[in-house]
């Protein structure tokens, strides 16, 4: 059951930083088409780049190890997984910091 919860959390904070970094790239998109581009545009667009390319290059698997107790050692999200990280990794330190903080929080209102 824990196993379940904690996937399902990991899962949805995956997808909502997922969510979070498409809706970025829809305004720079917007930006780049009115040529309003900026630098700050810039460092945003090579930032979800190179996280993205981080997580495929190295196979950085955060949802599998996640997955793992749920669905299985043989199950994996492949490449999906890696971009979805790569999101994830892409909105910054504070966002991983409050996720692991939540997951703490959480984890102890379960043992008690």
């Amino acid at each position: 059951m824990f196993e379940m919860l904690f996937f399902l959390l990991v899962l949805s904070a995956v997808l909502e930083a997922s969510i979070k970094t498409i809706e970025r790239l829809k305004v720079i998109g917007v930006h780049i088409w009115k040529k309003k581009f900026t630098q700050n545009d810039m460092n945003k667009l090579l930032l979800i780049a190179v996280s993205v390319a981080i997580c495929v290059g190295f196979s950085i698997p955060f949802l599998d190890i996640a997955a793992v107790p749920v669905l299985g050692e043989s199950f994996s999200f492949g490449v999906v997984g890696y971009l979805l990280t790569g999101l994830l990794i892409s909105r910054g330190s504070n966002t991983l910091h409050s996720f692991i903080e939540k997951l703490k929080q959480w984890q102890q209102t379960t043992k008690q």
